[in-house]
């Protein structure tokens, strides 16, 4: 009886050790692979601080010579160190290496190390364990797809706002906010610049380019989009100059009535050199042509014709639809009676 009961606790005894040596065992084991990987997250972090290091000391190195460079130059020059700006510089460079070179690569400049150097090495923020902040850091376009979701968040917002308020028949504060948003007079920024302005020179591929143009077309596509205009309007250019007037340089001519037609006309006066061309175009005309008192079925041949009229106002689709007088001055006179003459003769 006591044999018995004696093996019974040996046995009990002996599985007890035996669950607590694999207990202790699995614990080590466990101990070791999160040390390995401690030990693998510390020399990642430990290359990345080392890449760091090296680059920031090369940029302040590249700056020094630059700084160094503008010094020297400013000596040669005989200017202010002091008020000396990038465009002195630039002006400078281009006095003391003129070239007659039509590309602006191939000119030399002299411009700071964080202008020139390509951003090879883009800094990240990590916490006190060693993990990215950012929660796209692992997409390898961080800032790209940060833009691309908050696209995505601007158009699941117009959509909710329409529904809430369009497909329920609820009243609007605002009914402007129904329209789409007017991009006229815009258009998008280019590649490059997206890559400088919004995702900070990560070199995104031509296809992910497109993606994000879409989705911003999308957006601007819904009703009630003009509620995110200012969204929007932060990836565009305007294509007209500062002035409200210009558009790629000339100037929009004012539209005036005439007090016997009614008709609306404008003039605009051009010189090139030493030659005066005015032109008077009255609106919801027959397409008459009269230059310099000759009409346009003066001409004979069709080529002449089309040089003259419908060159332009093809391409515009106003054919017909116009009726044009010029005044032509100096040169040009002599170079049209001249392709008159030889249209005669």
């Amino acid at each position: 009886m006591l044999r018995n009961a004696a093996s019974k606790v040996w046995a009990v005894q002996l599985r007890t050790s035996a669950s607590s040596t694999a207990a202790s065992g699995a614990s080590e084991n466990v101990s070791l692979d999160s040390g390995r990987g401690n030990k693998r997250i510390g020399r990642a972090l430990e290359i990345y601080l080392r890449n760091a290091k090296s680059h920031a000391a090369m940029m302040a190195r590249e700056r020094a010579d630059f700084e160094q460079g503008r010094r020297h130059l400013a000596s040669m020059m005989g200017l202010d160190i002091h008020s000396l700006t990038q465009q002195d510089v630039d002006s400078a460079v281009e006095y003391l290496f003129p070239s007659g070179l039509t590309s602006s690569l191939a000119k030399p400049v002299m411009r700071p190390p964080d202008e020139i150097l390509p951003k090879a090495f883009h800094r990240f923020t990590f916490d006190d364990e060693g993990r990215p902040e950012g929660t796209r850091f692992y997409t390898l376009y961080p800032k790209f797809y940060d833009l691309l979701s908050e696209v995505g968040m601007k158009t699941h917002s117009v959509v909710k706002y329409h529904n809430q308020y369009m497909l329920k028949g609820e009243s609007a504060d605002n009914k402007k906010y129904f329209e789409s948003v007017n991009l006229s007079g815009s258009t998008w920024l280019s590649e490059d610049e997206f890559e400088k302005l919004k995702y900070e020179g990560e070199k995104v591929k031509p296809e992910m380019f497109t993606s994000l143009i879409m989705a911003l077309e999308y957006l601007c596509s819904l009703p009630g989009s003009q509620m995110e205009a200012e969204f929007i309007n932060q990836h565009r250019k305007p294509l007209t100059s500062t002035l409200g007037t210009n558009i790629f340089g000339p100037q929009i001519p004012q539209v005036q009535i005439d007090p016997e037609s009614n008709r609306r006309f404008t003039t605009v006066t051009v010189r090139c050199k030493d030659t005066m061309a005015e032109v008077t175009t009255y609106d919801a005309g027959t397409g008459k042509f009269d230059v310099n008192g000759i009409k346009l079925y003066d001409f004979r041949h069709l080529q002449a014709r089309y040089i003259v009229s419908d060159f332009f106002f093809k391409y515009i689709n106003f054919l017909k639809s116009l009726c044009c007088s010029y005044t032509m001055h100096f040169k040009y006179l002599i170079i049209f009676f001249f392709i008159y003459i030889t249209d005669q003769g």
